[in-house]
């Protein structure tokens, strides 16, 4: 997104920012992911459903022994 459209990615950006945080924004630099870039944004999705607060408090509780299988 960001190559290809610099000038409204930065946009946006300082348009969202909370000005009250800092005097000035953090830089906005495009990846160098390269082509990993989408599965590893993929990836950390799929790491979050399962390795947050949020995620792990979705998780079912132990299995009772009756429901135990092998």
């Amino acid at each position: 997104m960001y190559q290809a459209a610099p000038d409204a990615v930065q946009a946006g950006y300082l348009a969202t920012l909370m000005r009250f945080r800092r005097s000035g924004p953090p830089a906005l630099l495009p990846s160098t992911l390269g082509e990993f870039g989408a599965l590893t944004g993929a990836s950390e999705l799929v790491f979050d459903a399962f390795l947050t607060p949020r995620g792990l408090g979705a998780w079912p509780g132990p299995m009772a022994p009756e429901e135990k299988t092998a």
